[in-house]
């Protein structure tokens, strides 16, 4: 006989969120107001750290280290808008200060609530688990067909085969969901060797999108395996070479086509970034000022002086290319030393995670660890991804099936 699935209020609360969160760009075509679920995530992750630091105390440094520097990157950057005066208006800058520390903001917030308070991972799992095998067998069936008939589910076509979206405008959507659903599927237990069919169908899904992204995600989570499960002699120097390798040569050619071609919207926006960069060194410009969605809603003025508005694809109408481009966002936006010392920040934080899964025991949880942060940082290469709202998802699947066999070694 099968258990009946017993959930509490936490747990119930937590399997709700998880199914929002994972369906938000779908509900966002239902209703806009789901664009800020993710704001809304991080905003109760940002108030209750705070809540818990001034009202609970014994805050583990290393969170609180974190938080301090980032609290003096905020208010230097405030600085610069009221300073340069690119932008002044204060809903703009909001929704870029929690657009860029939105990841942050849930690191901090989920940290603090998972050590003080404790979730059932396998409740949530085995609730959660029947929807996510449903939607991945739809999207299945679907990419299936698409791939031998015009069904209307693609976003053009490569390589001679048509792009799976299923029902969204890019298939960057189902490259999203395909990420979290690997990290469930791998949540409990032995999931990697129960769920390998539903693992491989995700895998299989991931594939079917075309997309230089989906690729470069599928060789570094086979890499990881080989290197965690697979091989029990590691040499982590020579096969993180090999794996960084295999990554560049999947990736190179878009990078090119992207970034080095002359003339390419992507292009022009690099080149943009470097020269204010030069123009404002060594300060920035501020929030909301240059390749975030707040720039691109509230058309920032830096658009205008370098001849955006002109150029399909960067104009005020298209806007295709203003808010998919990360680094050059953040040397802008921060300055070439604030900058910096943010992208520390953030390699501070996934050395943290890496450091913690040093000692651990086992395989699926570095295989996991090292996915999640990989997504991370290879996403947001050809895109704004830490500044997007799946990355608030992906992180808050992590914590929640993950926290207990890491977060517990930081300190």
């Amino acid at each position: 006989m099968n258990k009946k699935i017993v959930i509490g209020v936490r747990e119930a609360v937590f399997f709700i969120l998880l199914t929002l969160l994972y369906f938000q760009n779908w509900l966002i075509e239902v209703n806009p107001i789901f664009g800020f679920l993710d704001e809304g995530v991080s905003l109760f992750c940002l108030i209750y750290f705070l809540y818990s630091t001034i009202n609970k105390g014994k805050i583990k440094k290393y969170i609180f280290s974190i938080f301090l520097i980032a609290f003096l990157i905020i208010v230097i950057m405030i600085c610069f808008n009221f300073f340069f005066k690119i932008q002044t208006n204060f809903i703009p800058i909001v929704e870029d200060l929690f657009s860029l520390f939105k990841f942050l903001f849930v690191y901090l917030g989920m940290s603090e609530y998972l050590t003080r308070n404790r979730i059932n991972r396998t409740t949530v799992a085995k609730a959660f688990t029947p929807l996510l095998k449903f939607y991945l067998l739809v999207l299945f069936i679907c990419s299936i067909f698409n791939l031998f008939i015009d069904i209307n589910m693609d976003s053009g076509s490569r390589y001679g085969f048509r792009m799976f979206s299923f029902i969204y405008d890019t298939p960057g959507h189902i490259i999203n969901q395909a990420s979290y659903s690997l990290l469930i599927l791998n949540a409990v237990g032995d999931s990697m060797k129960r769920n390998k069919i539903w693992i491989g169908i995700t895998l299989f899904i991931m594939t079917m999108t075309l997309k230089t992204r989906a690729f470069i995600l599928i060789v570094s989570y086979f890499s990881f395996i080989y290197v965690f499960k697979l091989k029990r002699k590691r040499n982590m120097v020579l096969e993180s070479g090999i794996i960084a390798s295999l990554i560049i040569l999947v990736g190179y050619s878009q990078f090119d086509h992207y970034f080095l071609n002359n003339g390419t919207p992507r292009q022009m926006f690099v080149a943009g970034a470097l020269k204010l960069v030069r123009e404002y060194f060594p300060f920035g410009t501020g929030f909301a000022t240059y390749g975030s969605s707040a720039a691109s809603d509230d058309y920032s003025k830096l658009y205008y002086q370098l001849g955006f508005s002109t150029r399909w694809g960067l104009d005020p109408t298209t806007k295709l290319f203003l808010n998919d481009n990360y680094l050059p966002m953040v040397f802008v936006q921060f300055g070439l030393i604030l900058g910096c010392i943010y992208i520390l920040l953030i390699y501070k934080i996934i050395k943290g995670f890496l450091n913690s899964i040093k000692n651990q025991q086992s395989p699926t949880l570095k295989v996991v660890t090292y996915f999640f942060l990989s997504d991370i940082v290879l996403s947001s290469i050809q895109s704004s991804y830490l500044a997007h709202y799946s990355v608030v998802t992906l992180s808050i699947f992590y914590f929640i099936f993950f926290y207990n066999d890491v977060l517990e070694e930081l300190g």
